[in-house]
């Protein structure tokens, strides 16, 4: 069966602060920007943590629980540090995907998260979160190898060393770290691996989903209610 490789970049804008995530998709010979349909629920709550809306590309993960790696090379951080957030990143979808008023408890990531040497951005049969050299004005990369059928068969992440990284130690953002904090946006990218495209409005600024980050930022890291809404409905029942 033929594959499309399709992919997410974290763009840095010129302004101030805002970083910008930008969907695409690549064929064999040809790259394209491409806008996902956005679904609605009820469009109810815009510019807070409740806003009902998500963004579905059409594509899933099919077996459960998803293995994944994490290369902690090139980050300049400790290696257990790292392993650690990145794993908290997977977990806060995993967390969400249970729905015990519904007595639902799915479990989309391997808890068993191993160090490895290989880079996210090949493919090799390993779903593997890396830090690699990207272009310019670009965070961070997710990729997704799938049959147009939308079954994905493997996934990658890769942070840009070009720009710094931290770990935020309380969560709590503002001036803690001058870096980008690697769980806020692995959280973000976590999300891409499960097939949630970016928002752009700003009535979606609140979620986890939302296509602009800050250095420092860490609200992403907790996932509002059409982000929840997103993961169910495309995992659940």
């Amino acid at each position: 069966m033929k594959k499309t490789t399709a992919f997410w970049l974290t763009l840095i804008l010129t302004l101030s602060f805002a970083v910008q995530l930008a969907s695409a998709y690549i064929n064999e010979t040809s790259l394209k920007m491409t806008e996902f349909p956005i679904l609605i629920r009820t469009g109810d709550n815009p510019y807070t943590d409740q806003y009902d809306i998500f963004d579905y590309t059409g594509r899933y993960l099919p077996n459960l629980p998803v293995k994944y790696y994490v290369n902690p090379s090139d980050s300049r951080l400790r290696a257990s540090n790292v392993i650690a957030v990145v794993k908290a990143s997977f977990e806060t979808w995993d967390n969400a995907a249970d729905n015990p008023d519904m007595g639902i408890s799915i479990e989309l990531f391997d808890d068993n998260v191993q160090q490895t040497k290989v880079q996210g951005n090949r493919y090799d049969g390993r779903n593997v979160v890396s830090w690699g050299k990207l272009g310019q004005r670009i965070l961070a990369v997710c990729y997704t190898w799938y049959y147009h059928s939308g079954k994905i068969v493997e996934f990658g992440i890769v942070f840009n060393t070009l720009y710094s990284w931290g770990i935020d130690p309380d969560g709590e953002g503002g001036t803690t770290i001058n870096a980008y904090d690697i769980q806020n946006i692995g959280t973000h990218e976590a999300g891409h691996t499960l097939s949630l495209g970016d928002l752009y409005s700003g009535a979606a600024r609140e979620l986890t989903m939302y296509g602009y980050g800050a250095r420092g930022e860490t609200k992403k890291r907790s996932l509002g209610y059409g982000d929840t809404q997103g993961v169910r409905f495309i995992y659940g029942p």
